[in-house]
């Protein structure tokens, strides 16, 4: 989330400034339309305005989108605090400027790579979006497995309780597409155990550079 949070800090200060622009270019439109009846002029700033609103709505939007992913990662990274003892999670993994992944799981079931998503979507179809959110998914994992050249297994979170997801325990692309109320079972109960303590622990010190938070 360091690089997120970072995002999010300009995204907050860009809508705030043009809220404060846009708050002085109503004053000023209704002085000139009231003071001096100067309807060309008036209009002119009214159109400007109404841009202005436009682009503090995009912004908006943009918020809003960060601070829901904010909850479903923060949502999910409880469940995995929670794993049993022999397990690590390793919030925030960065790897380069480009590859941000939400939890790395480290345990005697191998090497999880973790993406979370909060869409308020209803139900999750097999379509170009979530092709997408896949795509995504193994990016990152990849990138993972690179620095460990060993095998890491991608899974794509839903936070969102009431989104519906079909696809069960079986790999999309080779990817798990699941809900959070079946993360801890995949991770702990639907894999053979091929790490033993010593492993873990050595793999958890190799990331240790590359994470904000180790549980």
């Amino acid at each position: 989330m360091r690089k997120v949070s970072y995002n999010l800090q300009i995204i907050i200060f860009a809508f705030l400034l043009v809220i404060l622009i846009d708050i002085t270019m109503f004053m000023i439109t209704k002085v000139y339309f009231v003071a001096f009846g100067n309807l060309t002029v008036a209009g002119v700033l009214f159109i400007a305005d109404i841009i202005l609103l436009l682009i503090a709505n995009y912004f908006f939007k943009k918020l809003d989108n960060f601070t829901t992913g904010d909850i479903g990662e923060r949502e999910v990274k409880k469940i995995l605090a929670q794993l049993p003892n022999g397990y690590f999670h390793l919030s925030d993994f960065m790897n380069g400027t480009k590859t941000n992944i939400d939890s790395v799981v480290i345990g005697p079931t191998g090497i999880w790579s973790i993406e979370v998503k909060n869409y308020r979507k209803k139900e999750i179809k097999l379509d170009s979006y979530l092709l997408d959110d896949i795509e995504q998914t193994k990016r990152e994992m990849k990138s993972l497995q690179d620095l460990l050249t060993i095998p890491v297994t991608p899974v794509l979170v839903f936070a969102n309780p009431k989104t519906k997801i079909h696809f069960g325990m079986v790999p999309q692309y080779g990817v798990y597409v699941i809900g959070k109320s079946w993360l801890e079972e995949l991770i702990t109960k639907t894999s053979k155990k091929v790490l033993n303590p010593e492993q873990c622990l050595e793999i958890k010190e190799k990331l240790k550079p590359y994470t904000s938070k180790i549980n």
